[in-house]
């Protein structure tokens, strides 16, 4: 039984582009499902890990603190 990894490079040597998710508040984008959650309005993706703001207060992805580096 093929895997969700081998079958997602199987259909994208077939060509086919893989889903991206966007978070809603800071436009982050990636293929990867686990970096979102759904947004409390109900529309669309917010990142998982929260967001923090730059000093020039823009919305950036709050990296995981428990990843390894």
């Amino acid at each position: 039984m093929p895997t969700g990894r081998r079958v997602g490079a199987f259909e994208q040597g077939m060509g086919v582009e893989p889903e991206t998710h966007v978070c809603a508040e800071c436009g982050y984008a990636h293929t990867n499902r686990k970096n979102f959650k759904r947004s409390e309005a109900g529309e669309g993706y917010t990142c998982s890990t929260g967001h923090y703001e730059t000093k020039n207060g823009e919305l950036k992805r709050q990296k995981n603190t428990y990843a390894r580096r």
